[in-house]
């Protein structure tokens, strides 16, 4: 007989409420893209007089309806779309028709000459100069983060710097990434904590994200940012001083990590808000998505900036310090090595000493480029001339060779003894198989 309890324990879930968990825990930003690239095929297959659903179509026409597609189908500016943009519009689709009906057209071999008619269109396209545009975030070098600490962009000082310097520490030590991590971040996902010795740190609690939803793809560890006591731009004092400025309604755990700044203070306003810098109005994502660019404008830095530039950072520098990518992939949460491998192009300062070895090369000065062996450190065969006294009559060629130690060295002389023999030295010049030597008497 069930109790009330039982009753409690078990909630009536219906077929579609499965479905419709299922959906609501997908990424909005796909969910949108998929829409949008489904819909720009419907309009194109409606066109071409085809009015049926997508996964209605039979899978011999939709893989030459694809093939039409992938050749026709041209931006809102009737201009080509980036061989990129194409290569995503079909990851869409195979997106739609997996949910559907089970059909990949990514890899099954009905969907052959479909691919084959995109991958040959990509090239086309990059042979005509499209998908050459600079799209990859730049790195922040150490250098550049110094500028924007001199123009007061970084700091603790003001408002606009906390903020800032908050932000840029979360990405960086933390690994996260440029926008979604942080608009959902909470105040409790950061807990100021304390080795057995006493050193502090921070240490982050991660949520859901877009490649991380809750499986097994969580990091290996909670990420923490150590303290740097005889550091001025600590980075957990940069926190200690967030919590100061920000409203005390606002240190509670379910509070929004970033707050809005306080443009206004009233003059009669009593000395705790004047300490206060922040509001309780959550920051918006838009300006969450857009303080790299910002602070980078405003500190005169090249490259192109962008919130994902931080993340870039991370890896790229851990990677430059030699630190295993194994070990990196544990922070930031990639799944694979390739993943982080991409990171690590090399750096500026990496690029800058090739460009100077090659430029020693292409003046004709090879400072940097080993010196050709000199005549004295030549091992090249050669016929040894031996003299012919009658001296060396009883010296066997095999009893030489086991006294020299290291026929490598070009200074060492070697001293043999042998019956009626006198003392010897060996020298570089002469040649004993592929050992070249000079013998001499040194008694004469």
């Amino acid at each position: 007989m069930a109790t009330e309890a039982d009753d409690e324990r078990f909630m009536t879930v219906t077929n579609d409420d499965t479905s419709n968990f299922i959906e609501e825990m997908k990424n909005d930003n796909t969910k949108r893209k998929t829409k949008s690239d489904i819909k720009l095929l419907t309009e194109w297959l409606k066109e071409n007089n085809e009015l049926r659903a997508i996964e209605d179509i039979s899978v011999p026409e939709l893989n030459q309806y694809l093939a039409r597609f992938y050749l026709s189908v041209r931006s809102r500016k009737n201009e080509e779309y980036e061989p990129d943009s194409l290569k995503s519009i079909q990851s869409s689709i195979n997106r739609h028709l997996m949910e559907k009906s089970g059909i990949n057209i990514l890899k099954d071999k009905e969907f052959h000459h479909s691919r084959e008619v995109l991958s040959a269109k990509r090239k086309h396209l990059k042979s005509q100069g499209l998908g050459n545009k600079k799209m990859k975030a730049d790195p922040f070098s150490s250098s550049e983060i110094d500028m924007l600490f001199e123009q007061n962009l970084l700091g603790t000082g003001n408002p606009e710097a906390l903020l800032n310097t908050i932000w840029l520490n979360n990405t960086l030590h933390f690994g996260m990434r440029g926008r979604k991590e942080h608009t959902d971040m909470l105040f409790g996902d950061i807990k100021m904590m304390t080795t057995a010795s006493g050193e502090q740190y921070l240490e982050y609690n991660e949520r859901l994200t877009k490649t991380r939803t809750g499986h097994s793809d969580s990091r290996a560890f909670a990420p923490k940012m150590f303290a740097t006591p005889d550091n001025p731009r600590c980075p957990v004092n940069a926190f200690k001083q967030y919590i100061r400025r920000r409203p005390e309604d606002a240190l509670t755990p379910d509070s929004r990590f970033y707050l809005s700044i306080k443009r206004m203070v009233q003059p009669d306003a009593s000395e705790n808000a004047k300490q206060t810098w922040f509001t309780m109005q959550p920051l918006g994502k838009n300006t969450l998505g857009d303080l790299a660019k910002k602070m980078s404008m405003k500190g005169g830095l090249t490259g192109r900036k962008v919130n994902h530039s931080v993340r870039k950072t991370t890896v790229s520098s851990l990677l430059h310090s030699n630190v295993e990518a194994t070990t990196v992939m544990q922070l930031t949460g990639h799944k694979n090595v390739a993943s982080v491998n991409e990171y690590s192009s090399a750096s500026l300062q990496q690029q800058q000493t090739m460009s100077n070895i090659l430029s020693d090369i292409g003046s004709g000065s090879r400072g940097l480029i080993p010196q050709e062996p000199t005549p004295n450190t030549s091992f090249e065969a050669k016929s040894a001339d031996f003299p012919e006294d009658d001296i060396f009559d009883s010296v066997e060629l095999n009893e030489v060779c086991k006294t020299i130690e290291n026929f490598e060295s070009v200074e060492k002389n070697v001293k043999i003894n042998s019956g009626k023999c006198s003392t010897f030295s060996i020298l570089p010049q002469a040649s004993i198989g592929n050992v070249t030597i000079n013998i001499y008497n040194s008694e004469k």
